[in-house]
């Protein structure tokens, strides 16, 4: 595996100079590279997150302990070297500060507080509903709320009552 093999399966933006990553991605949709991971000794190849691999095959080094390797563009799929930067934990976090991340998360947690105010339910009934060995119907005939909005909280589809998606989101509140 080489770099110029990621550049070629990437859709290349002339405007942004982004290397847009088209093909396998994890479960939250990031890259995933088979590539040699220069961190472990002996340089295994395996499969590791696009950012580690581009780092990996473009220097040829391993990744200080304590360090990560970050886009400094938007893109999450990009996989352009230049877009990429690697250094300890805090100079990551003032990046992420610096362009707005953080400022998304607050509005999510504040959209689910006012979200949580207009719903039917409270925190309590929600953790009821999904600790409750009744079925859907007997739920929904006890409780006086729709059987759809029973089902919603047992998938946890009610993102109202779900944490915020990033773990400094309870340092926020």
């Amino acid at each position: 595996m080489h770099l110029e093999d990621i550049r070629q399966r990437c859709f290349i933006d002339e405007d942004t100079g982004c290397w847009t990553w088209r093909g396998a991605k994890d479960d939250k949709k990031y890259p995933r590279v088979w590539a040699p991971n220069h961190t472990k000794p002996g340089s295994p190849m395996e499969t590791q997150t696009g950012r580690r691999a581009v780092w990996h095959l473009s220097t040829g080094k391993p990744i200080p302990h304590g360090h990560r390797v970050y886009g400094t563009c938007s893109n999450p799929l990009c996989l352009n070297p230049a877009h990429m930067r690697c250094g300890p934990g805090h100079e990551w976090g003032a990046h992420m500060s610096k362009s707005g991340v953080h400022k998304t998360i607050r509005r999510t947690i504040s959209a689910r507080t006012v979200g949580r105010k207009r719903s039917i339910l409270t925190e309590a009934l929600y953790a009821e509903i999904v600790a409750s060995p009744e079925s859907g119907l007997a739920l929904s005939r006890r409780l006086g709320i729709s059987r759809q909005t029973i089902s919603r909280a047992r998938r946890g589809k009610m993102s109202a009552f779900q944490p915020a998606s990033s773990p400094l989101s309870a340092l926020i509140r």
